[in-house]
């Protein structure tokens, strides 16, 4: 009898202290130290809706907004991961190419876009491939890349930051590198109608640097620099 009372004790100790004392414990720091992370890191409006989390991405796709990185996930928190495509894999690739053809550009800021219309169209096979629908440049690209009289056009083109073509390993990055979302200013300046510069220092405000500056590269959170540009340019 008393080895069952003991027993009894321990456990009625152990519910205690592991699943309530300990949890509220935590709960209670988290929420006096750090009360919005513990929270989710939600952004909310003026009214209290919630926009979202500063942690977790979401899907962009208006030329007047930065657009987040790629996501396996189709940026949903609760199916978080990759694809698990290599750099050999077709699939990744025609992913790519389809993305950037209708947004590669040369070095001299003109679209590539056109020189693949005109080199499907130069050709009577590849134009009859053409089916109604069809988006050209995201189609044709990649056998555009490849073929070789296209060589000395494909190394004049722009890169592109690898970050602007590659999903993270949960799909749910909220962050691009600053070089990624530089290299969207001129669309976003343009859909908006308003000069580079200043959405530009919308950009720069919103950019910092991990560890201080120690580690990485700058970055930016896609999310809160979207809602300063529609803060900023609200009339737009």
């Amino acid at each position: 009898m008393k080895a069952l009372r003991a027993h009894a004790v321990l456990f009625a100790a152990s519910v205690g202290l592991c699943c309530v004392l300990y949890p509220a414990v935590l709960w209670a720091f988290a929420q006096t130290v750090v009360p919005s992370k513990a929270n989710g890191s939600l952004i909310t409006r003026p009214d209290g809706s919630v926009v979202g989390s500063k942690q977790i991405a979401q899907s962009f796709t208006g030329d007047r907004y930065f657009w987040s990185r790629p996501s396996a996930a189709g940026y949903n928190a609760a199916a978080a991961g990759g694809s698990n495509w290599g750099a050999s894999q077709p699939k990744l690739r025609d992913r790519v190419a389809q993305q950037l053809g209708p947004l590669v550009r040369y070095k001299n800021g003109a679209p590539v876009g056109p020189d693949v219309e005109a080199w499907v169209a130069a050709d009577p096979d590849r134009a009859a491939a053409v089916k109604t629908g069809d988006v050209i440049p995201a189609r044709f690209f990649d056998a555009w890349l490849q073929d070789p009289a296209n060589r000395a056009k494909v190394a004049d083109i722009e890169p592109v930051p690898a970050d602007f073509v590659t999903a993270s390993g949960a799909g749910l990055d909220p962050h691009v590198t600053l070089r990624n979302a530089r290299w969207q200013l001129d669309r976003v300046a343009a859909a908006r109608g308003v000069a580079r510069g200043r959405v530009e220092a919308v950009l720069t405000a919103a950019a910092f640097s991990p560890l201080g500056g120690l580690a990485g590269e700058p970055l930016v959170n896609v999310l809160e620099v979207n809602l300063s540009l529609d803060a900023e340019f609200a009339s737009r």
